[in-house]
């Protein structure tokens, strides 16, 4: 299961998730970096598996190679027997005498890649990228095995040069067929399986269908074709228990043309071509059109697969509530994504026996209703949910103070923009394996509680637009922040001195938002212990005062080179601002705001400090225009004191009256 992608300043509100990624006919981006101490182990392309079962840690790697010795589409398969492991793949670098960055899905370091809940992962490369792609002299492809369970996984993995007398049954290919002429006659629709038709590819070539040696098909990949029909299930009819992965989802932001027939038996799924699938692990159909069915009458009936894992279906049209029967008609689930859709009411408990390890609900598009009441504490208190949204909803009431501190697994938390309120848990603060945090635009009070964004495994802590009045903790680890990237505590009631010190010393920092507080006095009280890595700070709208220390003090801010730096004093009770901090206006890629009216204060003798407490002599000009000053305010103040006289004088002469509606005053 791949982590959702946290942007360092701020991510995408539209987060439609892919669930496997593949490239078919394309080119790669080649990368490199310095590190050449990764040890990788090679393996054979005939398709066999490499040894035994291999365990592999949370967040850990095991890395592998092979080469190509023909033209051919490869196929690699990682067979997960227990936990979850996804799988990386780079092309060989070019030119092969320089070392290369080892895949991952850090900064998207991947040119295929396969990620799901569980069971196995599978990575298809096309021989059209083998054969147009110069290699130079090192021929490796790279393949990166990441452990994602936190409870650890075991692994073994095949590579496989398809051979060309591999080929879809007839059967099967008929079927494709017949999806493709009757879903595929639009303009727009269907770019790719139209390439693929031009070229005369076998399916199992193709990208779009994975089949086994016996030439069945175990997979469809027909994710992201635009088609324009309705499916049933004579459609996929003949591909009975073969298929264990179906993608049919659309592209995000488009209108669905894609849509199912109803099933006429009342005590079966509501999709009726789940009846005639009986072995799916994963099915997609996000951004399709399930017209307005709801979860329970798709999911909660007979004739749905008993190993769904995974089900994908953000902005599918559905309708109603999330009901408990979904975990517990589907006891495998372990990932529901269902973000923007039109559900309401209010969240059921998660029984004891749920195997949920991910649940996004975020930003349902109901005009009228949506998810609103408590969270369950089922929810805190789960030892198996590791990803949790339901961000955008009208979520209400406080957080459960009962998150599991010792087997808490949870990853990534997003309940931002609800009607949240009271103080933030302790034991929320204590999550071990928490890394992005996400509470923003709520009514959070008190102070923030150790750990929230000090713990060494956060990265990425939004608390912005809170009634949050304390930001300073006295952190409990010694290396405290050291994974922490962004915190956004921006708009809340923080009432403390300057920046909290503590964050000057998280050493992986680069985007700090403390704007629209007020925080007050020197800007840092301690500057001596700075090892922060900013490229951005934002602290307007507070009433900071006093010393602005020299560039050296503040990261990457002023360095050249990084674009989109930021610093942001604007908005404060600054008199004066030193001299260096102008002397970088204008500097490429840096945004300095300042208030206009802030004169420009004197250095002192070297130390980069402005002196609070330098004086200059005031020049000749300034002297004159004081001394004008102050005749022109004596005079304007002799005719306001005549004014008053004479107003006092005849204040007795007018009283108030009223005719009918109308109010004014006459003269006595």
């Amino acid at each position: 299961m791949r982590r959702p992608r946290s942007s360092a300043r701020g991510r995408s509100r539209a987060r439609a998730r892919a669930s496997v990624s593949l490239v078919v006919l394309g080119t790669a981006v080649f990368v490199r970096s310095c590190d050449a101490a990764t040890t990788y182990v090679t393996l054979p392309v005939d398709g066999s598996f490499h040894g035994e079962y291999e365990s592999i840690g949370r967040d850990a790697w095991t890395y592998f190679k092979f080469a190509v010795p023909t033209p051919s589409d490869v196929d690699v398969v990682v067979d997960v027997e227990s936990g979850d492991a996804d799988v990386y793949v780079l092309p060989p670098c070019s030119p092969a005498s320089a070392p290369c960055d080892d895949p991952s899905d850090v900064e998207g370091k991947y040119a295929w890649a396969s990620w799901h809940g569980s069971g196995p992962e599978e990575v298809f490369i096309s021989r059209e990228f083998v054969t147009n792609t110069s290699f130079g002299t090192d021929k490796f492809f790279r393949v990166g095995v990441h452990g994602w369970a936190q409870h650890g996984s075991r692994f073994r993995i095949s590579v496989e040069a398809v051979p060309e007398s591999r080929a879809m049954v007839k059967d099967e290919k008929d079927a494709l067929d017949s999806i493709y002429n009757k879903c595929c006659n639009g303009s727009d629709s269907c770019a790719g399986w139209k390439t693929i038709k031009s070229r005369d590819l076998d399916y199992c070539h193709s990208g779009l269908a994975s089949c086994t040696k016996s030439n069945s098909t175990r997979q469809l990949n027909l994710q992201s074709q635009r088609m324009d029909c309705e499916l049933t299930r004579a459609d996929f009819a003949t591909f009975g228990s073969s298929i264990t992965r179906l993608y049919l989802n659309q592209p995000a932001n488009l209108s669905s043309k894609l849509t199912f027939s109803f099933g006429l038996n009342q005590t079966h799924s509501s999709i009726d071509l789940l009846s005639v699938l009986p072995s799916l692990f994963t099915l997609s159909l996000s951004y399709a059109d399930l017209g307005g069915r709801t979860l329970e009458n798709a999911f909660c009936r007979d004739g749905v697969s008993a190993n769904l894992t995974e089900i994908s279906v953000t902005g599918a049209n559905l309708t109603g509530e999330v009901p408990l029967c979904l975990f517990q008609r589907v006891p495998k689930l372990e990932a529901l994504y269902a973000d923007s859709n039109h559900f309401g009411g209010t969240l059921p408990d998660l029984p004891m026996s749920a195997n949920l390890r991910a649940l996004h609900l975020s930003n349902q598009r109901t005009t009228t209703r949506t998810i609103s009441g408590a969270i369950p504490s089922s929810y805190a208190s789960s030892v198996t949910l590791e990803h949790l949204w339901l961000s955008g909803l009208n979520m209400t009431g406080s957080i459960p103070d009962v998150f599991n501190v010792s087997a808490g697994r949870f990853r990534d938390i997003d309940v931002s923009e609800n009607l949240l309120r009271g103080s933030i848990p302790a034991t929320l603060a204590q999550q071990v394996h928490l890394e992005s945090l996400h509470m923003g635009n709520n009514q959070f009070s008190g102070a923030v509680p150790a750990g929230l964004y000090d713990h060494p495994s956060r990265r990425v802590v939004d608390i912005k637009s809170n009634q949050l009045t304390a930001l300073n903790v006295a952190s409990a680890h010694s290396d405290l922040g050291a994974s922490l990237i962004t915190l956004n505590a921006a708009n809340n009631r923080i009432n403390e001195p300057g920046i909290p010190s503590v964050l000057t010393r998280m050493p992986k920092l680069t985007y700090l938002d403390l704007s629209g507080n007020d925080l007050h006095g020197e800007i840092l009280s301690n500057a001596s212990t700075n090892s922060w890595a900013l490229l951005q700070l934002d602290v307007s709208s507070n009433s900071l005062n006093g010393t602005i220390p020299d560039a050296s003090y503040w990261g990457q801010i002023f360095t050249p080179g990084p674009l989109d730096r930021l610093f942001d004093i604007s908005s404060n009770s600054y008199e004066s601002v030193p001299d260096w901090l102008n002397s970088y206006v204008g500097m490429s890629g840096l945004t300095i705001r300042k208030d206009p009216s802030a004169a420009v204060a004197p250095t002192d003798d070297g130390s980069g400090l402005t002196k609070s407490t330098a004086r200059n002599r005031p020049s000749t000009f300034l002297v004159i225009v004081f001394v004008v000053g102050i005749s022109t305010l004596s005079t304007v103040a002799g005719v306001l004191a005549l004014y008053v006289q004479r107003s006092r004088r005849f204040s007795n002469q007018f009283r108030p009256f009223q005719t009918g509606n109308f109010r004014g005053v006459e003269l006595t």
